[in-house]
């Protein structure tokens, strides 16, 4: 699991540290889970077109990528524990089948 922002320095990760860390786990045939809990809070730009060169959370949409969102930072729904998860339509299923 990759935390990004951090939490609790709120450090981002550059783009080109998300980027291999999504091509190596792909090479090794790994799920990466990416924890964007805090994604809005982005203070440096790290995780937007702006501030990396790349797109906004680059590791999206591959395959083999499990994004975590969260309502209750970003929303001020602190308590609540409400989030979803998202997968690239490219995967052909979570149990590698």
């Amino acid at each position: 699991t990759l935390v990004n922002p951090g939490n609790p320095s709120g450090v981002a990760l550059p783009y080109s540290f998300l980027k291999a860390i999504t091509e190596l786990t792909k090479e090794y045939g790994v799920w990466l889970v990416m924890d964007n809990t805090y994604e809005h809070f982005d203070v440096d730009g790290m995780n937007t077109i702006e501030g990396n060169g790349g797109p906004a959370y680059p590791c999206f949409d591959e395959e083999h990528v499990i994004n975590i969102f969260s309502f209750s930072k970003g929303y001020a729904m602190a308590g609540f524990r409400v989030g979803y998860i998202a997968l690239s339509s490219k995967a052909s299923s979570i149990d590698g089948g």
